[in-house]
């Protein structure tokens, strides 16, 4: 049975910050001081507990008798898509922002983002994302570039060129975006990106960027991205087969096209990479005989992404390819 704290809140808010929580307490607590010390005050947030066995509840039980800001859903572990779908109805704000409980945020993300908001009156304001090891070293630093089309699909190249991370945490979205949109509850891999895909399908969204990074990405060893396994690669290709789908019914103009030739690229290059072997013969050919032939996408796709993704051509050079790479970042890290 869903059961809300008794600390909710009475009259609108401009943001709702809703985290997701399950099995964090390890993490919970920093991901909390981070969202309670905000430069910016007028903004709620909705901590949806999904099944959580731990003692991730108390913790956020301990805040909620703190901060009147704070609501508590609790219902059963259902996945991530659900828990945010839960705190999307529940939510106040004019803004969503998403927050996953083992991540943190800057002490002015909401505030830089509302600023922009204001000025911009767009419908997804995004902030840069950071990627951070345990250790605290910064090994990735999303900057938001954007990519104008002619063709009013900037929002689209921008997001399949990955220049704007696909992530929903670091952005300002408008609550009404999420009306009259499929939720990918079935896929392990994507779900951020396939949310967004809908969005601009379904309402066609002004978008602005900030130059400033909002948003500490926490990258931890058993984290679904640093988990390598033919399990998870077969879920970067259902991903991949979602996009490819998706993006038949779309007109293609030419820098669309550049966009999607380096996004299928990358994300070959990742399946590659975490032992994937079934790739549909119709992708795997257009990835052959089309994007890699495609100059701009290749000017921005790593020189040693392409080595494996041409060696895997020739799928025992390949294999031998992948066990380096694989073994030079393990050093690395």
């Amino acid at each position: 049975m869903n059961m809300d704290s008794k600390h909710s809140l009475a009259h609108t808010k401009t943001i709702s910050v809703i985290i997701p929580v399950y099995n964090a307490s390890r993490y919970l607590v920093a991901c909390m001081e981070s969202c309670l010390s905000q430069t910016y005050r007028d903004f709620e947030v909705i901590a949806v507990n999904d099944g959580s066995t731990d003692n991730s509840l108390e913790i956020l039980e301990n805040y909620a008798q703190k901060d009147s800001r704070i609501t508590i859903i609790n219902k059963e572990n259902g996945g991530l898509p659900r828990a945010r779908e839960t705190g999307i109805a529940k939510a106040k704000g004019e803004y969503i922002f998403f927050l996953d409980s083992d991540d943190t945020i800057t002490p002015d993300a909401l505030e830089v983002l509302w600023k922009e908001a204001q000025t911009s009156d767009c419908d997804i304001i995004a902030g840069g994302i950071v990627a951070v090891l345990e250790s605290g070293k910064i090994i990735l630093d999303y900057t938001n570039k954007y990519i104008y089309s002619e063709s009013n699909q900037s929002l689209l190249c921008s997001l399949l060129a990955k220049t704007i991370p696909f992530s929903l945490c670091g952005k300002l979205i408008r609550k009404h975006l999420f009306e009259n949109i499929t939720y990918p509850y079935d896929y392990g891999i994507g779900e951020d990106a396939i949310t967004t895909f809908e969005i601009i399908k379904a309402h066609h969204p002004t978008f602005s960027v900030v130059d400033r990074s909002v948003y500490n990405y926490i990258q931890r060893p058993g984290s679904m991205v640093n988990t390598h396994t033919t399990a998870i690669a077969n879920q970067r290709m259902s991903f991949m087969m979602w996009v490819y789908n998706y993006l038949k019914d779309i007109e293609h103009s030419h820098e669309l096209d550049n966009c999607i030739a380096a996004f299928f690229i990358q994300e070959y290059f990742t399946f590659l990479r975490d032992g994937g072997t079934d790739c549909p013969a119709e992708l795997k050919e257009l990835i052959y005989k089309k994007y890699l032939k495609n100059r701009w996408a290749v000017s921005q796709t790593a020189w040693w992404r392409l080595i494996l993704v041409k060696m895997y051509k020739y799928p025992t050079l390949g294999r031998m390819a992948r066990r380096i790479l694989v073994g030079i970042r393990k050093l690395i890290r």
